[in-house]
């Protein structure tokens, strides 16, 4: 069964209160040190990636990624403040979603990856309007040539290797690797 808390229970609880938690907000959740304990594998079938949702007219609750519908990972926010540590990440109604490549056009700070199902699928959003960096797009292509010089090197020494074994077999070698 899904479990709601109304807006008027965030009222009353100070620190929900001064989170002011909006739909679609997303948050990283780790269990506090004492609710690990108690849990058989805590983080089995659990992203810890929560994202605040909307039940009815005014009762939010944040519900993991992993499965993304109402199980035993869905928390009510008073029971997120009580069991675990949140860090905001986002709102999604605020980014825009990119494709893995596109990564390498911004600065690390501006993108959120969202792991879902254990990082089998990830995610990746940056802020609406959010502008390519040059520092990003330059470090990104000097990488890429590293890359490709260090697969130069890799077929270079794999050439050589190559023809010293061929010089070993035509000398009648045949025990060698191939």
């Amino acid at each position: 069964m899904m479990q709601t808390h109304s807006s008027a229970g965030i009222a009353q609880n100070p620190l929900l209160a001064a989170v002011q938690l909006r739909e679609n907000d997303v948050f990283n959740f780790r269990y506090k040190p004492d609710e690990a304990k108690k849990r058989f594998e805590p983080y089995h079938c659990f992203d810890g990636t929560l994202v605040v949702k909307k039940y009815g007219e005014d009762k939010l609750y944040l519900v993991d990624t992993y499965w993304g519908s109402g199980d035993s990972r869905t928390f009510t926010p008073d029971e997120a403040i009580e069991k675990g540590e949140l860090t905001f990440l986002c709102n999604l109604d605020e980014m825009e979603d990119i494709k893995e490549m596109e990564t390498l056009y911004y600065d690390d700070a501006d993108i959120v990856k969202m792991h879902i199902h254990a990082g089998y699928r990830s995610r990746f959003l940056i802020k609406k309007g959010t502008q390519r960096s040059l520092a990003k797009m330059l470090q990104s292509i000097k990488q890429k040539i590293e890359d490709e010089h260090s697969k130069i090197r890799s077929a270079e020494n794999s050439l050589k290797w190559h023809n010293e074994t061929l010089k070993k077999i035509e000398a009648g070698d045949t025990s060698v690797y191939l």
